[in-house]
C-alpha cells in the first residue's frame, strides 16, 4: 500500500538572532531534512518545507523556542 505524500511547498518567514542560523539549519537537517533554511538579510530567514512536513517544522520550532527566538513568523502558502 503506497502512502500519498504532499509536495505542495510552504514557506515560513521570520526573524532570528543571526548567531542561531547555523544551529537552526543543523536541526532542520538532523530531523530528516524537513526544511531548507535560507537567509534573506541579517537575521531574516525563510524555511522552505512541504505541506506534509509543516507540522513537524512547527513542532520543532516550538520545542526549541526557548533557545531560538523566532520572531514575526509568517506562513506563506506557495503560489505554485
Amino acid at each position: 500500500m503506497s502512502q500519498e505524500v504532499s509536495t505542495t511547498e510552504v514557506i515560513l518567514e521570520g526573524q532570528i538572532d543571526p548567531r542561531k542560523i547555523y544551529f537552526l539549519r543543523f536541526l532542520l537537517e538532523a530531523h530528516g531534512h524537513i526544511g531548507i533554511l535560507s537567509t534573506l538579510s541579517r537575521g531574516r530567514i525563510i524555511i522552505h518545507t512541504s505541506e506534509g512536513c509543516l507540522g513537524q517544522v512547527l513542532q520543532l520550532l516550538d520545542e526549541i523556542s526557548s533557545k531560538i527566538r523566532l520572531r514575526q513568523l509568517k506562513i506563506i502558502p506557495s503560489s505554485k
